[in-house]
């Protein structure tokens, strides 16, 4: 914010922030504060074009302080022509599951992933596609939490276990972001969780220090994109100690050799085309390291690492 706030204010632009809430600490770094309730987005959109044609103003850019707002972000960026990711690509980056089907539809590697809306879809879908072919699950919301609410599935009962507190639970926090409008129309009866596939982990053998305590090794990719082209500015491990929920206990700048983290960011570039992520976004994208069979060459290897998770922050351009 104070980076925008010196931006703005050298070029005498004023700097208009559109919330949900209003924090005290960004009153002195902006000129206005629009309060709005991002449920609905729609509305929001609405009230903002209003608000800008009352104040003859003529938007320069948007930026999506986060990860909740992008779609919104994107919508508002569309209607004043500023250059963006388009709303359909921002559906894309913060859905886990128009993530998948998007890359699905591009080739790039990925677990299998399936929506069941309820206890007895997802019993189906585990016997039928997981334990009766020996393939281990993960189950996990369609949108935001994080690594919360997510579980490794080792049986029938596992799923019975959790599954009415993750679905509930999850349900609470989708309805304050706004996807749960575009998504689900604010109906818990269009809610659902994904199963997926859960990957043998992966931890380098060269790391003999870390490498027994944090058997699950991830890998967070952080760039920027301009006229279609991911810069890679950033490779960081996360260490997982166990495979059970995903949750990562130690970050680090990555040690992987530099044939591993240029095959890593090829991939990177490739999930970037297929997500249609185009100009001047912050990136950031999550690959698993998978335990397979080697095989030889960078450009080879680049499918050992299964795409976990992608957003992209669309921002406005001078």
């Amino acid at each position: 914010m104070e980076i925008l706030s010196e931006w703005s204010r050298s070029r005498n632009i004023p700097l208009i922030l559109v919330g949900d809430r209003c924090e005290s600490y960004v009153e002195n770094l902006i000129d206005e504060m629009w309060l709005y309730d991002f449920s609905n987005p729609e509305g929001l959109l609405k009230d903002v074009q209003a608000r800008v044609a009352n104040c003859r103003l003529a938007p320069k850019a948007c930026l999506s302080l986060g990860e909740v707002p992008v779609p919104v972000a994107a919508k508002i960026a569309a209607a004043y022509g500023i250059s963006s990711n388009s709303h359909g690509c921002a559906l894309n980056t913060r859905s886990k599951f128009l993530m998948r089907k998007k890359l699905k539809e591009s080739g790039v590697s990925q677990p299998r992933c399936f929506a069941a809306p309820n206890l007895d879809a997802a019993q189906k879908i585990f016997r039928t596609e997981f334990l009766q072919t020996g393939k281990e699950a993960f189950l996990k919301p369609p949108i935001g939490t994080g690594s919360t609410f997510c579980h490794k599935l080792r049986t029938d009962a596992d799923l019975v276990q959790y599954w009415d507190y993750f679905f509930l639970e999850s349900w609470k926090i989708a309805q304050t972001d706004p996807l749960c409008f575009t998504l689900f129309n604010n109906r818990v009866e269009d809610y659902f969780l994904l199963i997926e596939d859960l990957y043998g982990s992966f931890s380098f053998p060269f790391d003999d220090v870390l490498g027994p305590l944090f058997p699950v090794h991830e890998v967070s990719v952080d760039g920027v994109c301009c006229d279609g082209n991911l810069f890679v500015f950033g490779l960081t491990d996360k260490l997982i100690p166990h495979d059970l929920d995903g949750r990562e206990y130690m970050w680090r700048t990555s040690r992987l050799p530099r044939m591993f983290q240029e095959a890593i960011i090829q991939k990177s570039r490739r999930i970037c085309s297929a997500l249609e992520i185009t100009n001047g976004y912050y990136c950031h994208s999550l690959l698993h390291v998978e335990k397979r069979k080697a095989i030889g060459g960078a450009q080879d290897r680049c499918q050992n690492f299964t795409t976990t998770r992608d957003w992209a922050q669309p921002t406005g351009q001078r």
